[in-house]
């Protein structure tokens, strides 16, 4: 779970023009219920995890949070939220101005997206092109 919230966070950065990676700062927002059996465990093996993905990448957290009583008693029972990490990913960026153009011609779109995805997506009515 920790090694895929990296990667989905990076995936974010997709058109920021990162002069290097190291230059990748991160924070984590931990939320696990500690409190029970296991999850302090689950918590330690997810760190770890996170650990050895962000060392390979040459990536750092910087801040961050925990929430670690994830758990309620509720009409007798306890109630608890799955472990979970947000990662947030930031940069430097040498010239925030320096943008990727996207043409926006709808036979672009179409040639990317099934004709059951456009129409479920709304796709048409974007470029005025609802029938």
């Amino acid at each position: 779970m920790a090694r895929l919230a990296v990667g989905e966070a990076l995936t974010n950065l997709v058109w920021a023009k990162v002069t290097s990676l190291s230059d990748v700062k991160d924070s984590g927002n931990w939320m696990y219920a500690t409190k029970l059996d296991g999850e302090e465990a689950a918590m330690y093996d997810a760190a770890t995890a996170l650990s050895v993905a962000m060392i390979e990448l040459g990536i750092a957290i910087d801040c961050g949070k925990d929430s670690l009583s994830m758990a309620a008693h509720v009409a007798g029972e306890v109630v608890k939220a799955p472990g979970n990490l947000v990662m947030s990913v930031y940069c430097t960026c040498p010239d925030i101005e320096d943008v990727p153009y996207l043409k926006t011609s709808f036979e672009g779109v179409q040639d990317l997206l099934s004709d059951e995805l456009i129409s479920r997506m709304g796709v048409l009515e974007s470029f005025d092109q609802w029938e």
